[in-house]
């Protein structure tokens, strides 16, 4: 609320902090039985995710239905079904490009 007064006053952008937690494991540590967290830690961030939270909130207030954030989790899902397809699909990157747009080495 103090960040969206402060926008409407004219008194510039607001850095909001936002902390959250990765609790899938990283792809190279996947199913190599490697445990490097707490399960109490992890199972304790996931009570506090931001998206069950917006969820639960959002219909709480009368926001938006169930039906609204199962919908937009369709269509994130499609987008992401998508995307992935598309990079499989594209061709691999010219080895030459590797430092295009890298401004220090």
């Amino acid at each position: 609320m103090e960040a969206v007064a402060r926008a409407k006053r004219g008194d510039g952008p607001t850095l909001i902090e936002a902390k959250t937690y990765r609790y899938f494991d990283h792809q190279g540590i996947k199913g190599m039985r490697i445990p490097y967290r707490d399960p109490a830690e992890v199972e304790a961030w996931k009570e506090r995710d931001a998206i069950k939270l917006l969820e639960v909130i959002g219909i709480e207030r009368g926001l938006a239905t169930q039906a609204d954030f199962a919908a937009i989790r369709s269509q994130t899902q499609a987008e992401i079904t998508d995307a992935i397809e598309f990079a499989r699909s594209s061709p691999d990157p010219d080895p030459a490009d590797i430092l295009d747009d890298v401004y220090t080495v």
